[in-house]
């Protein structure tokens, strides 16, 4: 028994040696090692990576119904140093792809914190009505592009009346497309935010809304009640005495006898 293990523990020292590797790595999840070299008489297979004489069983069969059948050109290990190459390599890039991700994220953050720091202002604006009017024309259309069309925000950024800027934009009908573009382009940076947020964020608040919006038949809190004919006809608007239900369904009764 000692001698099967010695000669157990020699084998091991050996595919170490060949392999280049930690013990560890030529043992399979039982403890014992996944290829055994070819001795004596016993017939065995170089691998095509390694070039090592190994068993006919240090080898995978290529078709698993048929384990007697032809097997696979690169033993059991070197394709187990395959497997583990490749999935440090998949997570290797998916780190890399993350962190890239992360990146893009942070910058795409600070462009719309710039972009939201330079949208146009103003304090002050000429009493003159020409003046003021070319003043507008310059700061109207850049307005509903920074401001996505919204009235207020526009009203505080620029230091204009809404009614004002309303008039100017009704005089115009290449403001008025303007700001339906901006209007429409909020309302898809929102839900794409709104989206975001619901696939991100751990408060399922975001996602109730998105989906009772997106999808109410499944998702809305409304229950339908369907009211069937139940074939009790209403009293005459001008019938003199207020009859009961009971009463009611007696005359609807007699009726049909």
């Amino acid at each position: 028994m000692r001698g099967k293990k010695a000669r157990g523990e020699v084998e091991i020292t050996q595919l170490v040696e060949h392999f280049k590797c930690d013990e560890d790595k030529v043992l399979n999840s039982a403890g014992q090692p996944r290829v055994k070299f070819a001795r004596g008489q016993n017939v065995g297979k170089r691998c095509a990576t390694c070039h090592g004489v190994f068993t006919s069983k240090s080898f995978y069969p290529i078709h698993k119904d048929n384990p007697t059948g032809p097997t696979n050109a690169s033993c059991k290990q070197c394709n187990y140093f395959a497997v583990v190459a490749n999935r440090r390599g998949v997570a290797q890039k998916i780190r890399k792809e993350a962190k890239n991700i992360k990146e893009e994220t942070v910058e795409a953050i600070k462009r719309d914190i710039f972009k939201l720091d330079k949208r146009i202002t103003r304090k002050a604006w000429p009493s003159d009505p020409d003046k003021r009017r070319k003043a507008l024309d310059k700061v109207i259309p850049q307005a509903i592009d920074d401001y996505r069309g919204e009235f207020s925000a526009m009203s505080a950024g620029i230091n204009l009346p809404i009614t004002e800027i309303q008039q100017y934009i009704e005089a115009d009908p290449d403001l008025q497309q303007r700001l339906e573009n901006a209007q429409i382009k909020a309302i898809s940076e929102v839900e794409a935010h709104l989206l975001e947020l619901c696939l991100t964020s751990t408060s399922p608040t975001a996602a109730m809304f998105w989906l009772k919006n997106k999808a109410p038949e499944k998702w809305s809190d409304k229950s339908q009640v369907e009211v069937k004919n139940t074939g009790l006809s209403l009293p005459p608007v001008d019938a003199d005495a207020q009859a009961s239900v009971l009463q009611l369904f007696r005359k609807e009764g007699n009726d049909d006898g």
